[in-house]
């Protein structure tokens, strides 16, 4: 037999048409985030339950100048109730790569940038992204100029994001 894909209805508002966005299963809910429709880059965040089916937009609050805004073609993973973001590229200018990791944590919508430790992979845009236990694991991916085939550990200390629990230590270091 083989596998059916069937359409499901939401109830909600869901999020506008897009691509190039995140997207993760966190405790029965699916949330999106970011994306663009060609023309514009979305910097919102969306959750339906998987349950109910009913969508609802996140009031996302960025952290020290924090922001999905303009931002598209990122990697993308979750670990816990957090999901990760890495990378990009300006909507307006994709030339213009991002290497920074944001993490939105999903209890509070909150959206900061994660610091990190170690040699990290610069910027990237179209690569991917996974998570086992306590690290994100990265691959490949395009440099503006080149495509990579580097692949990348990050390991976190604490994963919520207290650096003053760590020492001063970043929160999490690349590998």
């Amino acid at each position: 037999m083989a596998w059916r894909w069937t359409v499901q209805e939401t109830t909600g508002r869901p999020p506008s048409p897009r691509a190039g966005f995140a997207s993760a299963l966190i405790n029965e809910t699916l949330y999106v985030a970011g994306g663009w429709d060609g023309t514009s880059a979305f910097g919102d965040a969306f959750a339906v339950s998987i349950e109910t089916r009913h969508w609802r937009q996140l009031a996302v609050r960025g952290r020290e100048g924090a922001t999905l805004e303009g931002r598209i073609l990122f990697a993308h993973a979750s670990i816990g109730s957090t999901l990760f973001m890495h990378g990009g590229a300006e909507v307006t200018n994709l030339a213009n790569l991002h290497s920074d990791l944001l993490a939105l944590d999903t209890r509070t919508s909150t959206l900061r940038v994660v610091a990190t430790g170690g040699v990290p992979p610069g910027p990237l845009m179209r690569h991917s992204m996974a998570a086992r236990e306590n690290s994100l694991w990265m691959f490949g991916g395009f440099r503006g100029r080149a495509f990579s085939a580097d692949m990348y550990r990050l390991e976190f200390h604490d994963i919520y994001g207290d650096a003053a629990a760590n020492d001063g230590m970043p929160e999490a270091m690349w590998r």
